[in-house]
């Protein structure tokens, strides 16, 4: 899971992975997003730059739907649609590099 910055920085050492693999990129987020920060910070934040415009909730949903399905693909074999989650601003890649 990550942004258009994480992909960039992220594809030579994942290209060459030799198992499954998967990247999630989301639009509309930066690096602060992923945690708790967005359901804390202010307006400001926003402004700022600190955190991106997707709204904190969606965010949180997005993270706990694509860890869910994960898991149950990975750790408990469950064929839990891991390829075929969609949501708006996303895009699921197997091997995208």
């Amino acid at each position: 899971l990550g942004s258009t910055v994480s992909y960039n920085l992220n594809a030579e050492p994942l290209a060459v992975n030799s198992g499954d693999t998967w990247f999630i990129l989301l639009d509309n987020v930066v690096h602060f997003d992923f945690g708790d920060f967005p359901f804390n910070a202010g307006e400001e934040a926003l402004e700022l730059g600190m955190r991106g415009p997707r709204a904190p909730e969606e965010l949180h949903g997005i993270l706990t739907a694509c860890t869910k399905a994960f898991f149950d693909k990975y750790l408990l074999g469950l064929d839990s649609g891991f390829e075929k989650l969609e949501f708006a601003g996303t895009e699921v890649m197997n091997k995208p590099f």
